[in-house]
């Protein structure tokens, strides 16, 4: 992608991209439509959040993909992936085994993707109570409780 931080992504892309991300470090480059959905659904049913359905996550990708989030590949029969080039005409002709065949993969990193999410979820906190959201931000990352002491007699003295 030309310029990652131009683009910000939704929290629905944000789900597709984790699963993508994972993925990649898995060492797969690019993921069909239904794995990148039962990772999203995994995550969301051990967080006891609805899973959505297949056409949601499709629309995710494919809204994604026109904003620079997501790279629409086409996986060849030997495993080679190239980008997908669309002509903006839809066609039910062979459909069924194009969508099989596309793959998508991220465009962007999670780097990209943090410092606007953040922004997002600060601007939500009354400023009196930005420091309390620091704290459970260090611990929802599984930092040990004194290091969360740490930070939190650091913030006091800010």
């Amino acid at each position: 992608m030309n310029d990652p931080h131009a683009v910000t992504a939704t929290f629905a892309e944000v789900e597709s991209l984790k699963a993508l991300w994972e993925l990649q470090q898995e060492g797969k480059a690019a993921a069909h439509l239904s794995e990148i959905r039962d990772r999203v659904c995994a995550r969301r049913r051990k967080l006891g959040l609805p899973e959505p359905a297949l056409t949601t996550i499709s629309t995710t990708l494919r809204n994604g993909a026109a904003k620079g989030v997501f790279k629409e590949m086409m996986l060849h029969s030997g495993g080679e992936l190239v980008p997908l080039v669309r002509t903006g005409v839809r066609s039910s002709l062979g459909a069924s085994r194009t969508v099989q065949k596309v793959a998508y993969a991220a465009a962007i990193t999670p780097q990209d993707t943090l410092p606007h999410m953040l922004r997002e979820l600060a601007s939500l906190y009354p400023a009196s109570e930005r420091a309390a959201a620091v704290l459970e931000f260090a611990r929802s990352l599984g930092f040990a409780d004194d290091v969360v002491k740490k930070l939190d007699a650091l913030l006091k003295k800010a």
